[in-house]
């Protein structure tokens, strides 16, 4: 989750606390770092909700925007 409204160079939100992590064995995250990382492959869901005017939300997976919405 992202709490303080801060944002690193680029844009780019950092993960400031954890609210589910459902197999922390295979999601990793470090406080105030820009990713998490996956060990295991396999099919994911991810949900976001960025409360903000005109803001334009991706999700890199790989490096490689696999979703982008304009609010």
């Amino acid at each position: 989750m992202w709490h303080s409204g801060e944002v690193k160079p680029g844009s780019i939100l950092p993960w400031e606390s954890e609210s589910a992590n459902t197999v922390p064995d295979y999601f990793f995250w470090e406080k105030d770092k820009t990713s998490v990382l996956v060990i295991t492959s396999g099919v994911y869901e991810v949900t976001a909700c960025v409360f903000s005017k005109g803001a334009n939300i991706s999700i890199l997976a790989n490096g490689e925007i696999i979703n982008n919405q304009r609010n």
